[in-house]
């Protein structure tokens, strides 16, 4: 469930980013699922969304 809700919320940000962002909502829209997606990879402590960008600090949670 993580893996899927991970890859959704990053193929949202990049169609977000390939039609860019024209108004406020898509921007705010934008940022928002960035930081869901941050959020949850730290939470899960992994990064399944295929993106290296993404992927969380070294060290931070003793990891």
């Amino acid at each position: 469930m993580t893996t899927l809700l991970q890859r959704t919320l990053y193929r949202e940000i990049l169609k977000n980013s390939k039609y860019g962002a024209d108004d406020a909502f898509t921007t705010g829209r934008h940022d928002g699922l960035s930081y869901a997606l941050h959020r949850l990879i730290d939470e899960d402590g992994s990064n399944l969304a295929g993106c290296p960008l993404y992927d969380p600090p070294k060290g931070r949670d003793g990891r």
